[in-house]
């Protein structure tokens, strides 16, 4: 399997039972990556191992995988900005 397969994959399946309980108020189809950051970097993580990374957004934590010493994000289309992962 490749990155590019399991992100569509992945994003075929997202669906506001799956987002985080927390903010599922504000998943919509219109942006299925919203709430999906954890769970989607643990499954990345069993397939592709690497590293976990964590940011903060404001006051909301993001995660994201750290593979091959790059930040592999598939769910950083939710933000209406890039990403900084340095932070």
């Amino acid at each position: 399997m490749d990155l590019k397969y399991l992100q569509e994959l992945l994003y075929k399946c997202y669906t506001k039972e799956l987002c985080f309980p927390k903010v599922s108020q504000n998943w919509s189809e219109d942006n299925k990556c919203y709430g999906m950051c954890a769970i989607t970097a643990l499954i990345l993580n069993d397939y592709f191992g690497g590293k976990l990374g964590k940011v903060y957004i404001g006051n909301i934590s993001h995660y994201f995988n750290i593979i091959n010493g790059k930040p592999v994000d598939f769910t950083s289309s939710q933000f209406k900005h890039e990403v900084e992962y340095s932070n």
